[in-house]
């Protein structure tokens, strides 16, 4: 999941991640239950009242994942910087969301899948 480097406090403090810089990533707990969810406004550029934007709701199973090798979980988001306004969501967002794509009208849906994965292991 490749994110905006403002995002990065907000999945850090949801899931009370520790920076481990041998690894060069994010330790996470992988109980994701206690991980807060994180709610990005999304619609008109600049204008987060308007009726056009809508919110989509991101638990940790989006972008939390276990390490079996060494029994760990980690953050999957790769923060970019501002200048890089990209937000670009994983195959573990993709698990747990359908998407639909309107092509003629430029426009993006997403919803919950059937079975939301909310286990990391």
């Amino acid at each position: 999941m490749y994110l905006p480097n403002s995002l990065e406090p907000y999945l850090v403090n949801a899931t009370n991640a520790v920076y481990n810089s041998n690894r060069g990533y994010y330790i996470a707990d992988c109980d994701i239950s206690k991980a807060a969810k994180l709610v990005l406004n999304i619609g008109g550029e600049g204008d987060t009242t308007s009726s056009a934007t809508k919110q989509l709701v991101i638990s940790a199973a989006d972008y939390v994942a276990y390490e079996r090798s060494y029994d760990y979980c980690y953050l999957t988001a790769v923060f970019l910087s501002e200048s890089m306004d990209k937000l670009d969501m994983n195959f573990q967002f993709m698990d747990n969301h359908c998407l639909a794509y309107n092509i003629k009208d430029k426009t993006i849906g997403i919803a919950d899948s059937k079975t939301l994965i909310n286990s990391t292991k």
